[in-house]
């Protein structure tokens, strides 16, 4: 239950005007694309045949402006989970059989997404590409493609875009065609422009900001594909926090994403989200929201696991504490960001993606050796009677602990020799599967907590 927080989807801004922009591809690529038209066909298999071959680099020229576009963003703040959303509301595959009163048979794809190979190959995404559509309609494209070449398979991925109607690609990770050798990232995007420009498929390209030197790269090519411009995902501004009851105010993008998430708090004692809790939860994420869901999970683990006396408050140090532990492959990262400092930000190609099992199994690794959290005299109350840390520093709180394990008896931290949980306990269910290296949803599952598809489906 805990890692609901890293799968739940808040509508942001930013997703409107993407919502608007794919509404107007989509809708704009078919207007010309239409199958019942007299001469389709001959015309569209002209147009196939047409296309260069994958070594000939495109030049400029004066062709219809394609609706395309390209998105770039840092990792982790919710390109790929917003595309895949926003597609998800169009029906992928419509099923035709009659169309203005003619018979009409046709499996009309209207949206494909596919992520570029590691090694960037053009051969690797074709492959990728007949196996996708044979997924969705249980065709054999993949096998009959088996032992062409490269200009070959691009040929045929064309025709099977024209035959399904396919309407807009989506090529996710188009960073990787830096890993390409000499001129392969400009043969891949020429096909791309060109396929958008013969048969009317506009693309989408998704990638980090190291995509940038591929695109800047062959600016004269990818120019042409993007009919509606670029999209610069920047990790979420901090705003100003707006009270409840201040009603003239209009709460910022993050005070939005923040409130949201915290409806997925699992403590014995529900910490109301104050502005403290969301700027220190900025600060140690700076924006990013991948980051932010999975450190508040990790903090509501901490807390969950090492709360002496039940009550599980969850506090700014707690939240500072997480991150320093949890995070340190990315805090120069996020260090830099936080200062603004350019010249570290471009040392480093991108960001690594934060594995969750990853961080839960360190997590709990680190949970069976922290000693038992009690209320101390520098901990006060707010209003609701919730406990609120000090304004400490983390790195207060490492001395202070440092100092406690010198002086055991002065102390407020204690860890006594044994300590079990009651068997219902999810905490007794944690400890157990991290002795036995257990995934914690495969532990709370066997232990009854939660229940499977199977048990579900029964029931």
């Amino acid at each position: 239950m805990i890692q609901d927080s890293t799968q739940f989807f808040q509508v942001l801004p930013v997703h409107f005007d993407l919502q608007q922009r794919i509404s107007r591809m989509i809708r704009s690529g078919y207007r010309n694309r239409n199958p019942m038209e007299r001469g389709h066909w001959q015309r569209m298999d002209k147009q196939i045949r047409s296309l260069p071959l994958s070594t000939a680099i495109l030049k400029n020229s004066a062709r219809p402006q394609p609706s395309g576009f390209s998105i770039i963003g840092l990792p982790g703040v919710g390109k790929s989970s917003s595309i895949e959303g926003l597609l998800s509301l169009y029906p992928q595959v419509i099923f035709h059989s009659k169309y203005s009163r003619r018979e009409f048979t046709c499996s009309q794809i209207t949206w494909l997404k596919l992520e570029t190979p590691f090694d960037g190959s053009v051969k690797g995404i074709c492959l990728q590409f007949f196996e996708a559509i044979d997924d969705i309609l249980g065709t054999n494209y993949y096998v009959n493609a088996k032992g062409k070449n490269t200009d070959e398979l691009l040929f045929q991925m064309a025709r099977i875009a024209a035959i399904h109607g396919l309407g807009t690609l989506v090529i996710d990770e188009i960073q990787r065609l830096s890993n390409v050798q000499s001129g392969g990232a400009g043969r891949m995007l020429s096909f791309f422009v060109q396929l958008s420009n013969t048969i009317g498929v506009p693309v989408v390209m998704v990638g980090t900001p190291r995509a940038r030197a591929v695109l800047s790269g062959q600016f004269h090519q990818i120019r042409r594909g993007m009919g509606q411009g670029d999209l610069f995902w920047d990790r979420m501004p901090k705003g100003t926090w707006i009270d409840k009851d201040d009603e003239s105010g209009i709460p910022g993008v993050w005070q939005l994403f923040v409130e949201a998430l915290w409806a997925y708090q699992y403590t014995r004692t529900q910490t109301p989200v104050t502005a403290e809790l969301a700027d220190t939860l900025y600060d140690q994420t700076q924006g990013i929201v991948d980051i932010a869901a999975k450190l508040y999970m990790l903090a509501q683990s901490r807390v969950i696991a090492t709360s002496a006396d039940g009550r599980e408050p969850l506090t700014a140090d707690v939240i500072r504490s997480v991150a320093i532990d949890c995070l340190r492959e990315a805090q120069p990262v996020l260090t830099a960001l936080r200062m603004g400092d350019t010249r570290v930000l471009s040392l480093y190609e991108d960001m690594k993606p934060l594995d969750l099992n990853d961080l839960m199994q360190q997590e709990l690794k680190r949970q069976a050796e922290l000693p038992l959290i009690e209320q101390s005299d520098e901990t006060t109350s707010d209003g609701d009677g919730t406990s609120v840390a000090a304004n400490t520093s983390a790195a207060d709180n490492e001395s202070h602990r440092e100092k406690q394990n010198k002086a055991p008896s002065r102390a407020r931290r204690r860890k006594p020799p044994g300590k079990h949980y009651e068997e219902d306990d999810l905490r007794q269910s944690l400890n157990v599967g991290a002795k036995n290296t257990v995934s914690p949803a495969v532990q709370l599952r066997q232990a009854g907590h939660i229940e499977s598809t199977e048990q579900r489906t029964a029931a």
